[in-house]
């Protein structure tokens, strides 16, 4: 837990743990400067994301489900969090 706050206390960073017995992968996001580094943290994470579940599921990274996957997590957070904000 110290290592994540010291981490998410920095401006512009995010944090992305696997959780592979919970089958779930969380995703934290620390203090942005800009609504474009908010969204390139945001879209860095989704990286770590898709890459943790297609590993989990033993699929490879570079194929088209792990571009559809990243695109539907996207799909996801601008949905549940963009949008509201406008």
């Amino acid at each position: 837990i110290r290592k994540a706050l010291q981490i998410l206390s920095a401006p512009n960073t995010g944090m992305t743990i696997p959780n592979d017995a919970l089958r779930m992968t969380s995703i934290y996001i620390g203090k942005q400067t800009s609504i474009g580094e908010f969204w390139s943290t945001i879209n860095h994470e989704l990286y770590h994301a898709t890459t943790a579940i297609i590993d989990y599921y033993g699929e490879p990274y570079d194929q088209e489900p792990a571009a559809y996957l990243q695109g539907e997590l996207m799909r996801l957070v601008v949905e549940e969090i963009g949008e509201p904000c406008y």
